[in-house]
Order: C-alpha cells, then structure tokens, then sequence
C-alpha cells in the first residue's frame, strides 16, 4: 500500500515526520498518522467492499430457488397441464427441466463473474493490500453485478412460456424463452430537424422539414427482444413510422428510400413498408392510433419476424422479414413528420 520515501510534512499534523507515503490517495504521513490512516482504510474497506460482496452473494443464492421469481410461470403450467390429455405430461415436465437450466445458467454466470472479485477481495484483505483506488474499483464491480441481479429477482418480465393447441407439435407445444426487455435502449443516431431528450429516451420533431429519421441504438442478431414506447404527442395530424432495418444500412430521410426497411405507417393510408416499398392494408394492417398510445415491439430474430402490439386496442400485427434485403443485425428506426411529434421509449 504505501513504500518508505524521503522526509516530507504530515498531511494531518503537518510536522516534517512524513515518511510513509500512500500511492492511492498520494498522501505522506508521520508513522502515527500513517498507522491510524491503514486503520481508517481497512473500516471503509469492510464498510464498501466486503459487506457489498456479502449481501450480493445472498442475493444471488435467492436464485438458486427456480420458484423464487418465477412462481407464476409454474403456476400456468400445472393449470395448462390439467386442461390437456395426458401427453402434456412429459411436455410440463420438458418444461420445467428447460426453466430451471436457464436459471441455473443465470446463476452460473453471476456466480463465475464473483468469483475473481471474492478472490481478490480475499486476497487483499489477509495482506492488507489495498488503497482508495482498489475500494472504489472493487465496488464498482460489485455494483455492476448488484445491478443484474437486481433485475433477475424483479417479478419476472423476461421469459415467457409459449403454447398453441390449433395445431399441436408434442415437442414444442410449451417451452422457455429467454425474452429480454430492453429497458436501457435508447435513441441514437438522427437524420434531420430532431432533438432527444431525457437521457436520450424522447425524440421530438422540432423543424419544418417533412422527413426525419432516427434510430436506436440497440443492435439485434439473435433471439427475441421486446421494446415499448409511447405516442406522447403529435403536431398537425398523427403521422410516422416505425420499425426495422439493417444496421449496415446508411441512414435516409424519407425512410422509403432505403431498401432494407420494414415496419408500419402511423397514418390513415395504413401504409406497410416492405424492403423499402409500401403496400397499403397488408396483412389487415389498420391504423388506429392516438395521443398516448403505448406500442409493444417484438423483434424475433430467429424467426426473422417482427410485430407489435397496441395495448389500449389490443391490436396486433405481424411482419416477415427477408435477412437477404434486410440483414441482421437489425435497428429500431422511427420516422417523424410534422413539427412537435415526440416518441418515448418506455
């Protein structure tokens, strides 16, 4: 922590007994000072690092209990399972098996991702090897994973269990996705007369021009990931687009001029962008908005699909996606048209 240095003044009683000197707070200290500040280091050592790593590792043993967050996942399950004949028996068990290994996986990773910390904590606790630097360190780590556990123990948003009796597959009549919310996207690049706002969640047109682009600036290769946002405002008439397009592509206003869009007007014509062209009505498209609307989008890679949902009219809409025309990864990208529409991503 500290070395052996030539005479210099105390930094607390300013006598010219400074012979120790701190490499973390670059500080000298006559041996009484320089003792009661190891002191003083070793309680704030046990105050931020060690206790945060304490209640972090219960935290994370809560997940050792499948039941804990995802009681109500269990729940649909055994009243799926009393609806249905008896096959959906080996499905339920399929089922859970599936849900308690992603789980396990989630653990694992937190777990693995602790382990080099509780290492070095150890470590530099029996050798009393540590200045302000490593405290701060050290807690910043353990923050970062308080931060995922944290949101693995909220009521349960990130997986689903999906079934369908129309046509039933034995194999994949229930099963677990990991869905993840994407609470943390924002909007990124723009192309015309917008302003963003609000840690960058809120984009608002603010000039005459008719065409303004903006993207977001999560990139989406694989899985299914669901983003929600909200219609807070329109200028003239309710008028804009949404949906999805290559990361590779350039950015254009009008969005109908890159080839690799796909997504929905938000306008009367009820107007449906496919690979840069727009077909009116497609797939029943209707559009029934208004100010305060909240739009779920699912965008599932895997099934090179997206949709969304508005949920005060429940309506959905479902759009495939052609990677050859629109290759992942894939962005969120909005168009506004008149002065004061805004967008907030929720």
């Amino acid at each position: 922590m500290a070395t052996a240095a030539e005479s210099n003044l105390c930094s607390v009683c300013t006598k010219p007994l400074g012979k120790y000197f701190c490499t973390g707070c670059k500080k000298y200290f006559c041996p009484k000072d320089f003792k009661e500040h190891e002191q003083q280091l070793s309680i704030k050592f046990d105050n931020e690092v060690v206790r945060s790593h304490d209640e972090l590792l219960v935290q994370i043993q809560k997940l050792e209990k499948a039941n804990h967050f995802s009681s109500d996942l269990f729940i649909q399950i055994e009243q799926w399972k009393k609806t249905t004949i008896n096959k959906v028996e080996k499905a339920a068990e399929r089922a859970r098996h599936e849900l308690g290994e992603l789980i396990d996986k989630q653990r694992m990773t937190i777990t693995k991702q602790l382990e080099p910390i509780a290492k070095e904590i150890r470590s530099r606790r029996e050798e009393e090897c540590f200045v302000e630097n490593d405290i701060d360190r050290l807690r910043k780590k353990i923050g970062d994973i308080q931060r995922t556990v944290e949101q693995l123990n909220r009521k349960d948003t990130t997986k689903s269990i999906i079934f369908d009796n129309d046509q039933i597959d034995w194999n994949r009549i229930i099963y677990i996705r990991d869905e993840q919310q994407y609470s943390d996207n924002t909007f990124g690049s723009i192309h015309g007369s917008l302003n963003l706002s609000d840690n960058k969640r809120v984009v608002t047109k603010t000039g005459n021009d008719e065409h303004a682009t903006c993207r977001c600036t999560s990139l989406f290769d694989c899985g299914t990931h669901t983003l929600r946002f909200a219609l807070e405002q329109h200028g003239a008439s309710l008028f804009f687009f949404f949906g999805v397009l290559s990361s590779t592509a350039p950015q254009t206003a009008p969005y109908q001029t890159a080839k690799s869009v796909y997504g929905w007007q938000v306008w009367t014509q009820n107007g449906v962008v496919l690979d840069g062209s727009t077909q009116k009505g497609f797939g029943g498209y209707t559009c029934k908005y208004q100010k305060g609307d909240i739009i779920s989008c699912v965008i599932d890679c895997d099934k090179r699909k997206i949709r969304h949902t508005n949920e005060r009219t429940k309506n959905t809409f479902e759009l495939d996606v052609d990677v050859g025309k629109c290759a992942l990864p894939w962005q969120l990208l909005f168009e506004l048209y008149y002065p004061n529409d805004c967008v907030r991503l929720l």
